[in-house]
């Protein structure tokens, strides 16, 4: 009966679908849909002038409305949410994450039907708005970094250490190194 086009850039998708791909948008209300023997469909639909159309398709998509979880009335209850009057968790315009109840926040299909783009924003303004009530105890079970104590090589001849890893395929599938240098993992080399 109505077209809806929710989200960023859907109106230049339908638009582009009408007029690149022949799509026809038909304000109408299906009455039946008939199987034809050779395996295509009639479809009787009303427009809006009330004339009754009779028209065959290769194939016909019917879609619903997004209606909300049947478990978030009881859910809902037992978290003391307030719901709006589509029977969705209420949020505010300007905050719609947050909730009736402080700490507790909503993102996607829970707040109303949306596309994964503004799922994904909303879960992660969701996930901001919890780690706000954690800010108090940012940085409380963190260890100070303790460095062992320097030493001056300056006055010593140098030392190199060669370590050759034997593990995978990368060196260990071309050499054998435990018998290249048996009982030997490190070797020093002066200079």
């Amino acid at each position: 009966m109505d077209l809806r086009t929710y989200g960023k850039d859907f109106d230049k998708y339908c638009i582009r679908a009408e007029k690149e791909h022949n799509v026809r948008f038909i304000r109408s209300r299906i009455h039946t849909i008939d199987p034809l023997a050779e395996g295509s469909l009639n479809l009787r639909y009303v427009k809006e002038d009330r004339k009754v159309i009779d028209e065959v398709f290769d194939m016909v998509v019917l879609s619903i409305g997004r209606a909300p979880h049947s478990g978030i009335q009881s859910m809902s209850e037992r978290l003391g949410l307030e719901l709006n009057h589509h029977q969705f968790i209420k949020t505010k315009d300007l905050a719609p994450v947050t909730t009736s109840r402080e700490g507790i926040f909503v993102c996607w299909a829970m707040q109303s039907p949306k596309d994964i783009p503004q799922s994904v924003m909303e879960a992660s303004a969701a996930a901001a708005e919890a780690a706000r009530f954690l800010t108090c105890a940012r940085g409380t079970r963190t260890r100070e970094k303790k460095l062992p104590p320097e030493i001056d090589f300056s006055e010593q001849s140098p030392r190199i250490g060669v370590f050759v890893c034997n593990c995978g395929i990368n060196i260990g599938g071309v050499a054998d190194v435990p018998g290249d240098h048996p009982g030997c993992r490190a070797q020093q080399i002066p200079f």
